[in-house]
């Protein structure tokens, strides 16, 4: 928790699960960034800036603009944020074993692919 601010990890975790990963979406059954292991880690400065590190499924996901964007949006409407910054990996490093346990249990059926997913 920031010091200053008052914001903390789980405040702005708990936005992200507002932003869906869309080839999940795709297949009929969203998973949110946090649960689909998506988010790294999240760090707060005092000033009230924001910087979330992702996971990309893969790296020919074109779909990084997007999940920018939902970000920016869902962690900007928290009191006290001042910015947010997204920062993705090379997408080399996320497996489906990154997703929540409640999450890997209810998908009894592979997730359907989409070019650029996995």
């Amino acid at each position: 928790m920031s010091e200053v601010t008052g914001l903390s990890a789980s405040e702005v975790m708990g936005r992200l699960r507002t932003v869906h990963d869309p080839c999940s979406v795709a297949s009929g059954r969203p998973i949110n960034l946090v649960d689909m292991g998506m988010v790294d880690r999240v760090t707060i400065g005092d000033d009230g800036t924001v910087d979330i590190y992702l996971k990309l499924t893969s790296p020919a996901c074109y779909l990084m603009p997007y999940l920018e964007s939902e970000s920016v949006r869902a962690v900007a409407e928290v009191p006290g944020v001042r910015s947010v910054a997204v920062h993705p990996d090379e997408g080399l490093d996320w497996s489906p074993r990154m997703m929540a346990e409640s999450v890997r249990a209810d998908r009894a059926l592979p997730l359907l692919p989409m070019a650029g997913c996995r």
